[in-house]
């Protein structure tokens, strides 16, 4: 990484305009984007977790554990950084054993009603047990003890690494998800197996005090060969909605062509129940997020007709669970027009096919090494506008995952593609579509994510772009996953037409950065935080700080 601006790198390049721009925010509007200058301790290991955890100071979760790509070996680390310089303070490599019992697998740190806490569990044959640690948000103050959450008495196969199949990771994870007033906090479990073959989730919910308030053990069908949590919320009354994407174990789901089927489910401490979605006939959701903006959580997602992989995508839908929703869930259309994303996607299969074929080396060929396919495009985030209004951003995406046939390690490389951003009234018409064409390929899952963020009424978005890939788009040439020309981080803003620019970021006199994490997290008004790597595979990775703020110039 170059730090001759000691790590404080703004945005300073403008490139030539991708669509013709209505109005000019970037005359009012100022973007500053900082990267944390390098130092100790060198941050080699996948970020999980980022969060302002007091006015000065910035918290991060790192671990060796879930990620199929070769680490150092070391156990997880906590770092914390100031929050204005973004200089490395101290870190802490949790001690994870019960006062001398069981040895404890650090799965998590979320910001949970205004204190920082980590989610472990025990790794045993007999049953399956959650605890909780605080932690001081500076780090200065030693940790009290583990306590435990809660038990489940299930026997689980412990998964090793020896031989790792496509697509999977080292070791899987629990996740918290806390609900938008931290009034509660869903913990949901990774995909595991019992001795007699037979999957399953574990799934818990906690109050303010981290004392359960429910408890589950989701079975999951035995038609899915693997199942994926695409997200999970939780609202105030300590209702849980968890979306999963199941993939089909040889035949497609229904005798159709649907290899993948994605569910949401709702959880009580009564009971568990699937919640259908309801969209056109022939079609079904493909994936999706969920949102709390304080009036139901929100479920925003693409819908698909039968067809290869996931189908073929017509639209987006939104449909609003109500703490007393349960049954068949009632959803909103939004069916794509213009350059639509399904012609997008449905246009870059044979491509990506080919591309999986021809990223093999002569050394891999000979090895037979394992390959697959997954597409993964999907809606990125639902933003409120300010003014009622919303924007919903889409991503054509899809990852190649490969063993080597004679080590059995894996490796899994991330395309990202083009992207649809939608601008919606109050009532969800649309006033705008706009497809932004770029490709991104990246050996990480943090690196080159696409971020999002609403600042003055106008969409924002911070990606990885190219110069090679502006000059093709203003010269309305085809872009390809298998030429994105050398990458940049950028961010683009939209005007009131739909209309964008891009600026260039993270960008020295001789390196370059790259942008990216698991979502863009608010530390303040108009205050970001995310991550930048000095690559885009194996990679160290520093905070990112981004600030949004009105121009005094005039």
């Amino acid at each position: 990484m170059n730090r001759s601006l000691t790590g404080l790198l703004m945005a300073m390049l403008v490139l030539p305009a991708a669509a013709d721009a209505q109005t000019k925010p970037e005359d009012k509007v100022k973007v500053r984007v900082r990267l944390a200058p390098e130092q100790k301790p060198i941050a080699v290991m996948t970020p999980y977790a980022i969060f302002r955890s007091s006015p000065t100071a910035v918290m991060v979760m790192q671990s060796p554990e879930f990620d199929a790509r070769s680490h150092v070996k070391k156990g997880p680390r906590i770092d914390v950084y100031d929050y204005e310089k973004l200089i490395h303070e101290r870190s802490m490599e949790p001690a994870m054993k019960r006062m001398g019992q069981e040895q404890l697998f650090l799965d998590d740190l979320v910001w949970f009603n205004g204190k920082p806490v980590m989610i472990a569990r025990n790794r045993r044959d007999e049953d399956v047990s959650l605890f909780y640690q605080f932690l001081d948000p500076h780090l200065t103050k030693p940790p009290p003890s583990f306590d435990p959450i809660c038990s489940f008495p299930v026997q689980a196969k412990v998964f090793n690494t020896v031989v790792v199949k496509p697509g999977t990771l080292t070791r899987d994870r629990f996740r918290a998800f806390a609900a938008h007033d931290s009034s509660h906090m869903v913990i949901c479990g990774p995909h595991m197996v019992d001795s007699d073959g037979g999957a399953f989730r574990l799934l818990t919910a906690v109050d303010r005090r981290m004392s359960p308030v429910w408890q589950h053990v989701l079975r999951i069908d035995a038609r899915a060969e693997r199942s994926e949590l695409l997200d999970a919320a939780i609202d105030s009354k300590g209702v849980g909605y968890v979306l999963l994407r199941f993939r089909a174990k040889g035949r497609p789901y229904g005798g159709g062509a649907f290899t993948y089927e994605t569910l949401l489910y709702r959880f009580d401490a009564g009971d568990i129940a699937p919640m259908p979605v309801g969209l056109p006939d022939g079609s079904q959701p493909t994936g999706g997020i969920l949102r709390d903006f304080g009036k139901g959580i929100v479920w925003a997602g693409i819908y698909a007709t039968n067809g290869e992989g996931s189908g073929k995508l017509e639209g987006n839908f939104i449909a609003t669970m109500e703490p007393d929703s349960t049954g068949n869930l009632p959803a909103r259309w939004l069916p794509f027009t213009g350059e639509p994303l399904s012609d997008e996607e449905i246009s870059e299969r044979n491509e990506a096919s080919e591309v999986a074929e021809d990223d093999d080396d002569e050394d891999s060929k000979k090895k037979k090494s394992e390959k697959r396919l997954d597409w993964v495009t999907d809606v990125v985030d639902l933003l409120e506008r300010g003014d009622g209004g919303w924007y919903i951003v889409n991503e054509v995406g899809f990852t190649v995952s490969r063993i080597d046939g004679e080590t059995r390690r894996a490796r899994r490389t991330y395309y990202h593609g083009p992207v649809l951003a939608r601008s919606l009234d109050k009532d969800w018409n649309q006033q705008w579509s706009t497809l932004y064409r770029r490709w991104a390929i990246t050996g990480s899952a943090v690196t080159g994510k696409l971020l999002a963020t609403v600042f003055d009424k106008q969409l924002y978005l911070f990606l990885i772009d190219s110069d090679e890939l502006a000059e093709q788009r203003k010269l309305k040439e085809r872009i390809s996953p298998k030429d994105p020309g050398k990458p940049n981080s950028v961010y683009a803003f939209f005007d009131d037409k739909g209309g964008f620019r891009i600026k260039t970021i993270l960008k020295g006199d001789v390196a370059r950065d790259f942008i990216g994490g698991w979502d863009l997290v608010r530390s303040g008004k108009d205050q970001y935080l995310a991550f930048g790597a000095d690559a885009m595979g194996v990679a160290r990775y520093l905070p990112v700080r981004i600030d949004l703020s009105k121009d005094a110039k005039k």
